[in-house]
């Protein structure tokens, strides 16, 4: 009588399964393209069972979706292949999210990409570190839930939502997500129905093997009945969690699992750190640093000796001077950035036969002028906008690099917010 009552409940859930997948793959229909990324730049063994995946996707999606609702029907009794069955889910499934998620994160279904920049390996120091996170992300969530089943479906579902959003991300805007960009969520949420969302056979196919990881997952009814257990591995798995998202805010600890800290290129630091390592990573970049000698007081006495120096100067010129010192509490500052603009005559001598930008030098000759030292090349303009815009220099917010500034400027010197002094 049991086991009837129970036959309608999964008889539809498997049927809701199957019909929701099937949906899924006609909306990939519409996709242009089965990899909506760039092709690899070189072949891995993996790329010919991709190949294959390709050229029969759809009769491939069907069946999977077939597949997928008779998993959901199937009960799994318990006895020695219960506990078989459950060894295997614990041990492989946080394994397979990691691939599922880097088929996201690269653009195509490509989970034989080099990982790492120091050993251009799968199996390599990254690969470890990614393992490492998924694994005791699996962990925590299943001794805090109490349970595999809702814990390990729960951390399969968070990492597919995440996982979309990335993909779609890199494909409205070019790059990934960054942790500046929760900040920021509201606004991305008001710009989010702008734009046009279709389903890829790309990723149509990484979030089937997301669903099949949380149907065997909701199999997997092992419990933590003793409450010291439960709490005493809760503190264990996020207690190792936090000691390895903390130590990779440190340089040492980047150098040793061989991340990649290129931050011009984040497309690329994601696909060599894997997703979760890179943008775990930039959470360093979340603090800024105080600065030695740093003070309200300090800053205050610094406006105050600008202000009478530009007074004394202008005092000093006579009658002109003193229409434009009574105007110095509120002068008209008009600034232009134009990133795509320079002159190529700072960079050494060379003949031409007419100036080749009269107007600006006669400006620069007229009004103040001077150079300008950038902080980045090559991208990040935006950093040149902070400086100029709030008179703080960037070097304040990576520790590393003041730290290297220090030794490089010797003792009694240091960095500041007015500069080097």
């Amino acid at each position: 009588m049991s086991q009837s009552k129970h036959i309608p409940v999964r008889l539809i859930a498997s049927l809701t399964v199957s019909v929701l997948m099937i949906l899924l793959t006609i909306l990939a229909i519409r996709g242009k393209t089965a990899y909506p990324g760039q092709a690899p730049q070189e072949r891995f063994i993996l790329d010919d069972l991709v190949d294959l995946i390709a050229k029969h996707k759809e009769v491939l999606c069907i069946t999977a979706s077939i597949l997928a609702g008779l998993f959901a029907y199937v009960k799994i009794g318990r006895g020695l292949f219960f506990r078989i069955y459950t060894g295997v889910g614990i041990a492989l499934i946080p394994l397979l999210s990691f691939l599922l998620t880097e088929a996201y994160n690269r653009g195509f279904w490509h989970v034989g990409a080099p990982l790492s920049y120091k050993i251009a390996q799968p199996f390599s120091s990254m690969f470890v570190l990614n393992i490492l996170l998924y694994y005791l992300f699996y962990l925590f969530l299943a001794f805090a839930f109490g349970n595999f089943m809702t814990g390990y479906s729960v951390a399969s579902a968070l990492l597919c939502l995440v996982a979309v959003a990335n993909f779609f991300v890199v494909k409205f805007r070019g790059s990934p997500i960054v942790p500046w960009d929760l900040l920021s969520i509201r606004t991305a949420g008001n710009v989010a129905g702008n734009y046009e969302y279709t389903v890829y056979w790309q990723m149509l196919l990484a979030t089937f093997g997301f669903i099949f990881l949380i149907l065997a997952s909701i199999k997997m009814n092992v419990k933590f009945r003793p409450l010291p257990v439960r709490l005493l591995g809760c503190a264990a798995a996020l207690g190792a969690l936090i000691l390895v998202v903390s130590g990779m805010q440190n340089s040492e600890m980047k150098s040793f699992w061989g991340i990649d800290t290129t931050l011009f290129t984040p497309n690329v630091i994601y696909t060599k750190n894997g997703f979760w390592p890179a943008f775990l990573s930039n959470l360093s970049f979340l603090h800024v640093e105080k600065p030695d000698g740093y003070s309200a007081s300090r800053a205050e006495k610094i406006g105050q000796e600008a202000e009478a120096s530009w007074s004394g100067r202008e005092e000093g010129s006579g009658a002109k001077g003193s229409a434009a010192a009574a105007s110095v509490q509120n002068p008209n500052i008009i600034i232009i950035m134009n990133e795509a603009f320079s002159d190529l005559s700072v960079l050494g001598d060379f003949n031409t036969s007419e100036d080749y930008m009269p107007h600006f030098r006669s400006l620069m000759e007229d009004y103040t002028s001077g150079y300008l030292m950038v902080s980045v090349k090559g991208g990040n303009t935006a950093n040149t906008e902070y400086e100029c815009l709030s008179s703080d220099t960037m070097a304040i917010q990576d520790h590393r690099y003041a730290s290297l500034q220090r030794k490089r400027l010797g003792a009694g010197q240091s960095l500041s917010a007015d500069g080097i002094r």
